[in-house]
């Protein structure tokens, strides 16, 4: 079984404003032979507020210079990261407000089926966190309107939040649609001293997306290995619930990307291969 290890779009390249998290508004086209140079599969694609204009992923046009860098470089967009959603929320707006956020989120999963995308990842954290039943009300009201628009993509829904595991677990079985699924990241997890091994197999099946990140306990991130993430554990649960998505890099900005991706890339790999050894052998003996 051969899984897929991507990189968050904008960690190939110097941030333009200092923000650890940004769409690279003049340099996107560069980060696809770059990733191909270090070895990434694949994107996970920045779609934000800022510098929503100049974002490809608006139009058709856009999309066909994206299928372009695709075909010359080999390194997939498979999720889109929509923090677009964080500012225009689905829940604890106006109704106008809500009708056109659920709008932009349809036509966010169409052109995302047609670039062959597998999920948006739906940050609802921090300023977009969850704060009360009135919110999941008009979170489930609106992602299924917005999966009702976009039928025929099929792509996910892939929550990131700031719930607890059993909370998580209440949500998805309370949304109940096929597309809609978490997003699991390590980091954040780690920060907040959830256990990995109950957190994700507890979640189990509803992980369809995973974000790799360390960070220290109740603080920011560091480079991979010298945080609160302890990615034994972590691995050897996404082995144990059969996990076969992707895996993101998120990880912290160092003084030079390109090394920073190559350090971190090298120290995750082992990881997934194990997942990939592991899924092979339980192939084997079905």
């Amino acid at each position: 079984m051969s899984l897929s290890i991507g990189m968050m779009q904008g960690r190939l390249s110097p941030s333009p404003d200092g923000r650890i998290h940004c769409f690279p508004a003049e340099l996107w086209k560069t980060e696809f032979p770059e990733g191909a140079r270090v070895g990434f599969d694949c994107i996970e694609w920045v779609y934000e507020t800022t510098n929503l204009d100049r974002n490809p992923f608006r139009s058709e046009e856009g999309l066909a210079d994206i299928r372009e860098a695709v075909e010359k470089s080999g390194v997939e967009v498979s999720t889109i990261c929509a923090n677009y959603f964080m500012d225009h929320k689905l829940y604890g707006e106006s109704e106008k407000s809500l009708h056109e956020n659920i709008s932009a989120l349809a036509g966010l999963f169409r052109r995302a089926g047609q670039l062959g995308c597998k999920g948006v990842v739906l940050p609802i954290i921090e300023h977009a966190s969850l704060n009360s039943e009135r919110d999941r009300e008009e979170l489930k009201a609106g992602l299924y309107r917005a999966f009702e628009e976009s039928d025929d993509s099929k792509v996910l829904a892939l929550l990131e939040t700031d719930l607890s595991p059993e909370e998580n677990l209440e949500l998805l079985r309370w949304l109940d649609h096929p597309r809609a699924r978490l997003a699991f990241d390590m980091g954040n997890s780690a920060a907040v001293g959830f256990d990995p091994r109950e957190e994700i197999e507890m979640l189990g099946d509803f992980i369809a997306h995973v974000h790799v990140k360390d960070r220290i306990r109740n603080g920011g991130n560091v480079a991979l290995g010298t945080g609160a993430v302890d990615f034994d554990a972590v691995f050897q649960a996404l082995a144990r619930i059969g996990y076969d998505g992707d895996f993101v890099l998120e990880t912290a900005r160092l003084d030079d990307e390109i090394e920073a991706a190559r350090r971190h890339l090298d120290f995750i790999r082992p990881f997934v291969e194990r997942i990939g050894v592991a899924g092979e052998r339980e192939g084997d003996a079905l």
